[in-house]
């Protein structure tokens, strides 16, 4: 585990970022097209659930927990600051989601139980069995190097009927790296491009960004670094305000590199534990970048 990662986690999801969650858009919170694709496939398992089946959340994911409530699931979340939590439940769900520990609300869609701790510190086979795991760029959150314990850890937690579902995202060297383009090309394609450009600059640049900026140092991206390049565009003329707030809003506050894998490595992860997956995905532009695994326990 790196311990620079750690600490840049615990330094980035503060109340401040959840505060600004609102300017965030797809693909960093899942579209409606992937959550029309994750509600197909509970509805075809749904018949070898248990009534009020288990569920655990990894993070404080909003289209998450309103999933939760539709289904009727008993949720637990695993955040490791509590704010997040609450934050997220008060301003960006749907449906109401508390935590309590009275028995009278433990029926009720919309309670949730929070385990306060990071991802990597708790054993999921403990606080198991769930029927249905899920997690939003939760691999995505802990650098390459622990990613592969972590889909473990999700393995070992699920009951032997359980499903996980977890949306990542992946880099494409081939279309945005480096070593074949450069950040002036991008957005002068975003720009030529008048269905792009009329369109939410966050929504169609986010992912092209963030590969063309993976850092092969830290096996991550750092957010700040494309902020900067960024500003420095605006500074100059080349991009517009408006496209620079798109990321600046939601970025200003969030410091913790995300750790993109190749396709075929992620693959690899899911083959070499001889899990049982499958890949699906949504309709977006980006959506072969945001692939969705579908694991059975």
């Amino acid at each position: 585990m790196s311990k620079y990662s750690k600490s840049a986690q615990q330094a980035t999801w503060d109340e401040a970022v959840c505060m600004d969650w609102t300017w965030v858009t797809s693909p960093s919170r899942p579209s409606t097209s992937e959550i029309l694709v994750i509600e197909r496939y509970l509805k075809e398992n749904l018949s070898a659930f248990p009534r009020d089946s288990r569920l655990l959340i990894l993070g404080s994911t909003a289209e998450y927990r309103d999933l939760a409530y539709r289904f009727g699931f008993h949720t637990t979340i695993v955040d490791y600051k509590p704010r997040n939590f609450s934050a997220i439940g008060e301003h960006y769900c749907r449906h109401p989601t508390m935590e309590l520990d009275d028995q009278l609300y433990a029926n009720l869609a919309g309670v949730t139980r929070l385990h306060m701790v990071d991802w990597r510190d708790i054993d999921l086979k403990e606080i198991g069995p769930f029927y249905l795991i899920l997690g939003d760029l939760a691999i995505n959150m802990v650098p390459g190097v622990d990613q592969q314990g972590l889909i473990q850890n999700i393995s070992n937690g699920l009951d032997s009927e359980g499903i996980s579902i977890q949306r990542v995202w992946v880099r494409d060297p081939s279309r945005y790296s480096k070593e074949v383009n450069d950040i002036e090309s991008i957005i002068a394609s975003h720009v030529d491009d008048s269905k792009q450009c009329q369109g939410n600059h966050f929504y169609w640049l986010a992912l092209p960004l963030i590969s063309l900026f993976h850092d092969e140092k830290i096996g991550g991206t750092p957010f700040q670094d494309i902020l900067r390049d960024l500003r420095r565009l605006r500074n100059n003329g080349t991009i517009t305000e408006k496209l620079f707030h798109s990321f600046e809003a939601p970025w200003k506050h969030y410091e913790m590199p995300n750790y993109l894998p190749l396709r075929d490595d992620l693959d690899k992860m899911f083959t070499s534990l001889g899990l049982d997956f499958e890949v699906r995905q949504g309709e977006d532009p980006f959506s072969d970048m945001c692939p969705i695994y579908f694991t059975r326990g």
